[in-house]
């Protein structure tokens, strides 16, 4: 059993909108981390890259504007879930019609 959030992004999507997406995502790994969610933040660019850290990490949360089509990420509800679902949130605020979110507890 875990804790799976999946999205879909189209093809297409206006470097404008990727722009505010990256820079919004990246002031939320700087709030969590400020706020002692322990973080390991690779985002460079035009890339958001980032995992819990020692028992706190699951599997990388990535996303980034050549990453078209079906993506996952599975937290097993560690401590970095809620930046996870935070970002996930302002991808969509983001991208609207363009990407497609679901999040679940998988058996």
């Amino acid at each position: 059993m875990g804790y799976s959030h999946r999205w879909t992004l189209q093809n297409g999507i206006e470097s404008s909108l990727w722009d505010n997406f990256f820079r919004g995502a990246k002031e939320i790994l700087d709030v969590a981390i400020e706020s002692g969610i322990a973080l390991e933040d690779s985002s460079q660019g035009p890339l958001i890259f980032f995992n819990g850290v020692k028992d706190c990490a699951h599997e990388d949360f990535v996303v980034t504007d050549g990453d078209v089509g079906f993506n996952f990420c599975k937290t097993a509800g560690k401590p970095y879930d809620t930046v996870v679902t935070a970002v996930l949130i302002h991808l969509k605020r983001s991208l609207g019609d363009a990407v497609s979110i679901d999040s679940r507890q998988l058996s």
